[in-house]
């Protein structure tokens, strides 16, 4: 956190507890979420509908992520996991 704070750099984490101290430390600095990064290379390079599903089962099971409550994304997300057939 403070190196992105201090270089100006964005700071990548889904812990709701470090992106307030982020942002009560350095007000402009730039949050950025494991979704959004996904959401972002699925606007990017346009992989197959199965790509992404196949992208979106592999980031639940094996990375073993649940989206925060919070992030906007976490609908697209369940969506890519329901169309998967990922139970919710």
């Amino acid at each position: 956190m403070a190196l992105a704070g201090v270089l100006g750099l964005p700071l990548m984490t889904d812990d709701g507890k470090e992106r307030r101290v982020a942002k009560d430390i350095f007000p402009k600095i730039e949050v950025i979420s494991t979704l959004a990064v996904l959401h972002d290379a699925a606007e990017a390079l346009a992989p197959s509908e199965d790509d992404l599903l196949h992208m979106a089962t592999n980031l639940r099971w094996r990375g073993n992520f649940a989206p925060p409550r919070r992030d906007p994304l976490s609908t697209w997300y369940a969506e890519l996991l329901r169309k998967a057939g990922v139970p919710g």
